[in-house]
């Protein structure tokens, strides 16, 4: 069995999301179980939300992965030594931002991350309301001075308004039929 101990720790939710579909494809890849962390306030930053926002119906363990022994990424792109010589009892790290650990066992990964009904419903429901074909853009433009408990400051570079402005442009001359704009 692997497992990924730090998940909620570094990274927020969308990392979180990556670490876990690489964790179940490494698995996956080498034929071992695997588990993943329950919530822990004293550990984790302040958003782990794998469990409360996701199903996860395929996932078969939460818990600690007890060993000492941790196997960290070597770099931000496929770590192909990771993917097929990972050893066993041992808990991955790092942040594992390719497809190409879990693009294997994607249907599975894709059933895991059906929204819980509390979250999901909702937004069908607002969604239901427009009527129109939507297009949703998320914008990420920073999120000076932000710091968790730990103190750990998130630093992200600010998406400058004149290109934003210059792409809603742009989607606008070529998506005539777009009516509403979220960000």
């Amino acid at each position: 069995m692997i497992g990924f101990n730090h998940i909620g720790t570094i990274g927020r939710f969308g990392n979180q999301m990556f670490q876990y579909a690489a964790l179940k494809g490494i698995a996956a890849n080498r034929e071992f179980e695997y588990t993943i962390p329950p919530e822990n306030s004293q550990v984790q930053i302040d958003n782990y939300g794998l469990l409360e926002a996701f199903e996860l119906i395929n996932n078969k363990n939460i818990g600690w992965i007890e060993t000492e022994n941790v196997i960290q990424e070597n770099h931000f792109h496929f770590d192909e030594d990771i993917f097929n010589k990972c050893p066993d009892k041992v808990s991955v790290y790092g942040f594992f931002q390719t497809e190409k650990y879990f693009k294997h066992i994607e249907d599975e990964v894709r059933k895991d991350f059906t929204f819980k009904s509390n979250w999901l419903d909702p937004c069908k429901e607002f969604r239901s309301q427009m009527g129109e074909e939507v297009i949703s853009l998320h914008v990420r433009r920073g999120d000076p001075g932000l710091a968790d408990k730990r103190g750990f400051k998130w630093a992200y570079v600010n998406l400058q308004i004149n290109i934003l402005c210059n792409l809603l442009s742009i989607m606008r001359k070529h998506l005539q039929s777009l009516m509403k704009v979220f960000l």
